[in-house]
């Protein structure tokens, strides 16, 4: 599998299974999962690129909390949710 698609479907996998808990997950709890999943570990540049191309599709919608100063937290989206369902089928 293309690495690009492994990190990405393992970000969908990990928000959706947040989702299910109504949890938003803070990015860096995000990447550290992503890290320990996939081998070679990928680099946060690449994690952070993966990420973006998810939001650009509105696959994942990032909360920022400016008035907080808190971390970014991220949640996998409807058309996320049926993403990871169209290929994990596959």
């Amino acid at each position: 599998m293309e690495r690009e698609i492994e990190i990405k479907l393992e970000m969908l996998r990990k928000l959706s299974d947040a989702g299910k808990l109504n949890y938003l997950l803070p990015e860096k709890i995000l990447f550290q999962h992503v890290q320990m999943m996939i081998k070679p570990p990928p680099l946060t540049s690449e994690m952070q690129g993966c990420l973006s191309a998810l939001e650009e599709r509105r696959l994942v919608m990032g909360v920022h909390n400016a008035a907080m100063g808190g971390p970014v937290r991220w949640k996998i989206t409807d058309n996320g949710t049926a993403e990871l369902l169209n290929l994990t089928q596959t």
